[in-house]
């Protein structure tokens, strides 16, 4: 993951198009993961699944295999 500084952030989304209420609303959800607000543990999954949660990393090797086409630049799925 790469940290963009929110200046850059906003004026990329802005050159982009975006609308200024939508670029508002990205950088202040940014913002929010940046400081860390979204760091809330629980024990949700474990008690849900019956396992303690794996991290995103853990989950996407094990499913790699579900995303080499895409990686490939092979469409699939229903156009």
């Amino acid at each position: 993951m790469t940290d963009i500084p929110e200046g850059d952030t906003r004026a990329f989304m802005t050159a982009a198009g975006l609308p200024p209420a939508f670029v508002e609303g990205a950088a202040v959800g940014q913002s929010f993961v940046r400081h860390g607000h979204n760091e809330t543990i629980t024990d949700d999954i474990e008690r849900a699944l019956g396992r303690s949660a794996r991290g995103y990393a853990a989950w996407a090797a094990d499913h790699r295999a579900a995303f080499a086409p895409v990686v490939a630049g092979v469409a699939s799925g229903p156009s």
